[in-house]
């Protein structure tokens, strides 16, 4: 019984799509936990007292009750 020549490139075919995934690392699992290690930055390029100086007070207090996580409220001007 002869070797269809179909059916070797077929097999070839999937073993070298599949081995790449096989081999790969698996992902770390508490990588994902610690992001983000650095305080989150909400920049407000208006100055203190403006509205969009008070809407970004108030998401950044939201979002650090949320997050549990430090925020810092940067002001550019």
């Amino acid at each position: 019984m002869a070797v269809k020549p179909r059916l070797v490139c077929g097999i070839a075919f999937a073993i070298t799509i599949t081995l790449p995934f096989a081999a790969a690392p698996a992902p770390a699992k508490g990588a994902a936990d610690a992001y983000p290690n650095k305080p989150i930055r909400i920049i407000v390029p208006y100055p203190p007292g403006a509205g969009t100086d008070f809407t970004a007070r108030e998401i950044g207090r939201a979002l650090r009750s949320a997050w549990s996580r430090c925020l810092d409220l940067i002001r550019l001007q």
